[in-house]
């Protein structure tokens, strides 16, 4: 079974969609909605007398679970994002777009600074708070002690947690971990900022946030030590997957064929023609 701890907006609906490419419907368990309603599912889910079907689960599932699946049987795999950029996003879906309870509250989406002194647990150390399964702790009580249970768990239950800065070189080390074939994909659930973060919002953000930071580059070095162990091997998966992304691209708009300027623009053709040298020339350290 393979379990992903979806955390809200760390490009998670995007590989769900790359997760979906790999299973079929009648393996799949989805878990998303607010409060009991994802308790709800799960316990379902648990009763059902077809669990042993099912080789995928996934979802918002914000409380431990970790028991009830033996690590022989299980693995699980998470997303991590720069946590001030993570806030920001979520703040914005709440705002623009989403289906979040909050969007009913102007008084506190006003303004992002609003929002953060909300109570809003989401918002303060979201990302530990999701792995260890604590949405009981009191804003600002997520601490080293956290922290290190995030640390002990990931080790004993991530084979690999994915950074959303190095979504490509996740997906590879995730493939190449669980046998998974990578489509061509677009982003999905991808928002937009509409006003200026101040330095001083930056700065509040981080600050409420530093254990989230301190998780996040405990797993960045993490991913790149396993890059570094297997270079020739992850840089190849790396390769393939721009390379299929930009030929899906060039199906659909014939006329990219005609003016690869356009195409320049973006990461993808540049980072596969880098990676391409790279992986003739046995160097690595550009990559990151």
């Amino acid at each position: 079974m393979l379990i992903f701890i979806h955390i809200p907006k760390t490009a998670g609906t995007t590989l769900r969609s790359i997760l979906d490419f790999n299973f079929s419907e009648e393996q799949i368990v989805r878990m998303y909605g607010y409060g009991g309603e994802i308790v709800d599912k799960y316990m379902s889910y648990k009763s059902s007398v077809n669990r042993n079907d099912f080789e995928l689960l996934y979802g918002h599932v914000g409380f431990p679970i970790y028991s009830d699946f033996d690590p022989a049987d299980s693995s699980f795999l998470t997303f991590l994002r720069d946590p001030v950029e993570r806030v920001i996003s979520h703040y914005y879906w709440v705002k623009n777009s989403g289906s979040h309870p909050d969007r009913n509250k102007p008084e506190i989406i006003s303004s992002i600074d609003s929002y953060l002194t909300s109570g809003n647990k989401e918002l303060d150390n979201g990302q530990i708070r999701m792995i260890i399964g604590d949405h009981d702790s009191a804003v600002g009580e997520i601490g080293k002690a956290e922290f290190k249970i995030a640390l002990r768990t990931i080790e004993e239950r991530y084979p690999v947690v994915g950074i959303m800065e190095l979504f490509e070189q996740s997906l590879a080390v995730i493939s190449k971990l669980h046998n998974l074939k990578i489509p061509p994909f677009k982003s999905k659930n991808v928002g937009s900022k509409l006003d200026d973060i101040s330095e001083t919002t930056y700065a509040s953000i981080r600050e409420i946030n530093q254990w989230d930071y301190k998780l996040y580059e405990y797993c960045n070095e993490r991913l790149r030590s396993t890059f570094e162990m297997d270079s020739l091997g992850l840089l190849e998966k790396v390769e393939g997957i721009y390379r299929r992304n930009i030929e899906s691209l060039l199906k659909e708009n014939r006329s990219l064929k005609e003016d690869l300027t356009s195409v320049c623009n973006s990461r993808t053709w540049k980072l596969a023609t880098l990676l391409s040298g790279l992986i003739r020339k046995g160097m690595l350290t550009k990559l990151f």
